[in-house]
C-alpha cells in the first residue's frame, strides 16, 4: 500500500487573513488535501502588514487541526514589505567566488542595510541580447525580521520549516502555465497589502515589481471613504464573498453597487498603467522574446475587467486558480478555493519543485 506523503502547510498571511494549503501525493501525483483561510480579528482592514500574534497562530493552530491538515511543518513567505530585491551583476557560478557573500554585499550597499544583517536568495537571470555580464536576482531580509515572522508561530506550536521568496513560490505554483523556451510570461498576484508583478523568462523569474497604489487595502479604504461605509462592507461586495449589511435591491445598494464599479474601473485601469509599463520595459531589455501569457492571481485577482484590459499584441491574459495548477479530485463542488490560494499553494510546493 502506498504510504500518504504530505507535503508541509504553505501559509499566506495579509491583514485580512491568514490562507493555508496542504498536498498530499497520491498514486497520479500531488493532489489537494485542505485548505483553509482564517480571517483575522482585532486587526484594522485600512493598517499596513502587522504580523500575527502568538495568540492569532494558537488559534490558527486549532482551525488547521480541525480542517483536517497533517502535520505542524509550515513555510511562510517574508511579506514584501520586509524584503529588499535588486538585480546585481556578480561573477558566475563556475567562477569559484563566494556568490553569496558578494550577493548580500552589494545587496546591503543599493538598500543601505548592514550586508552581514542579510539573509539572502539567488538566482541567475537570463542575460539581456548583447550582454556578457553575469546577472542574479537578488532578494534578502534581515535576520531580525526573519526571527521576528517566525518567533510567534513557533511559540504557538508550529515549525517553520523555510521563510521562501513569494516570487519563488508564485512561479512555482503557475509552473503548468508558463510558456516555452524564449517566451516572457507575467504573473499578476492582486493580493490585499501588494499587487505584485513579476516577469518569468525561460522559466526563471527575473523582473518584480510592487506596483503602486493597486492594492486590495488601497482599493477598499478609498471607496470606504468615498461612500462613507465600511472597508469590510466595501470588501464584501468587491469579492463578493459576503452580503453587505444593506438590504439587496434598495436604492441605496444599487448607488453603491454603481460607485464601486467606477471605483474598480478607476482601479483597473491604473494596474493596466503600470503592467504596460513594466511590459515596454522587459521588452526592451529582451527584444528578441515575445510576451506570452499573464496570469492573474491573488484575492483581488476575479476583479471584472483586469484579464480583458491586460491583453496587447501577442500577450494573452487570463485568471490562474488552483484547478488550473493542481489536482482537485475528491475535493467537494463548492468548496474549492480559487486564485487567492496561488501563493500558499506555491510555499506549500517549496521542497518540490524549487527553482531558487
Amino acid at each position: 500500500m502506498l504510504r500518504r506523503v504530505y507535503s508541509p502547510i504553505g501559509l499566506d498571511v495579509t491583514t485580512r487573513c491568514i490562507r493555508a494549503l496542504q498536498l498530499v501525493r497520491r498514486r497520479a501525483g500531488w493532489r489537494l488535501h485542505a485548505a483553509a483561510a482564517l480571517e483575522r480579528t482585532g486587526v484594522q482592514l485600512d493598517a499596513p502588514w502587522i504580523a500575527p500574534s502568538e495568540a492569532e497562530y494558537a488559534r490558527l493552530a486549532g482551525v488547521l487541526e480541525r480542517q483536517g491538515f497533517e502535520g505542524t511543518d509550515v513555510v511562510m513567505a517574508a511579506p514584501s514589505d520586509r524584503v529588499v530585491a535588486s538585480v546585481i551583476e556578480l561573477p558566475p557560478r563556475a567562477s569559484g567566488a563566494p556568490i553569496a557573500q558578494l550577493a548580500a554585499a552589494e545587496l546591503g550597499r543599493v538598500h543601505k542595510v548592514d550586508p552581514t544583517s542579510l539573509q539572502v536568495a539567488y538566482w541567475e537571470v537570463p542575460s539581456p541580447v548583447r550582454s556578457t555580464a553575469t546577472e542574479y536576482l537578488v532578494a534578502g531580509c534581515t535576520e531580525q525580521s526573519a526571527l521576528d515572522l517566525i518567533d510567534p508561530p513557533e511559540r504557538a506550536g508550529l515549525i517553520v520549516r523555510a521563510l521562501d521568496v513569494r516570487a519563488l513560490a508564485l512561479r512555482r505554483a503557475c509552473g503548468p502555465a508558463l510558456g516555452a523556451p524564449g517566451a516572457i510570461d507575467a504573473i499578476l498576484c492582486m493580493g490585499w497589502n501588494h499587487t505584485t508583478l513579476l516577469f518569468v523568462v525561460d522559466g526563471v523569474v527575473t523582473f518584480q515589481r510592487a506596483l503602486e497604489g493597486v492594492d486590495g487595502r488601497t482599493l477598499t479604504t478609498s471607496a470606504a471613504q468615498k461612500l462613507r461605509i465600511t472597508p469590510e462592507a466595501v470588501a464584501a461586495l468587491v469579492l463578493r464573498h459576503a452580503e453587505c449589511s444593506l438590504s439587496s435591491g434598495t436604492p441605496a445598494r444599487r448607488q453603491i453597487e454603481r460607485e464601486i464599479a467606477a471605483c474598480l474601473s478607476t482601479h483597473v485601469e491604473n494596474v493596466a498603467v503600470q503592467f504596460n509599463v513594466s511590459c515596454a520595459y522587459i521588452s526592451r531589455r529582451y527584444p528578441d522574446r515575445t510576451l506570452n501569457t499573464a496570469l492573474v492571481s491573488g484575492e483581488f485577482g476575479t476583479v471584472p475587467g483586469v484579464v480583458e484590459r491586460l491583453e496587447r499584441g501577442s500577450l494573452k491574459a487570463r485568471r490562474f486558480g488552483l484547478a488550473d495548477a493542481v489536482d482537485l479530485a475528491g475535493v467537494r463542488d463548492g468548496a474549492i478555493p480559487d486564485t487567492e490560494f496561488i501563493a500558499p499553494l506555491g510555499l506549500a510546493m517549496r521542497p518540490m519543485r524549487d527553482a531558487a
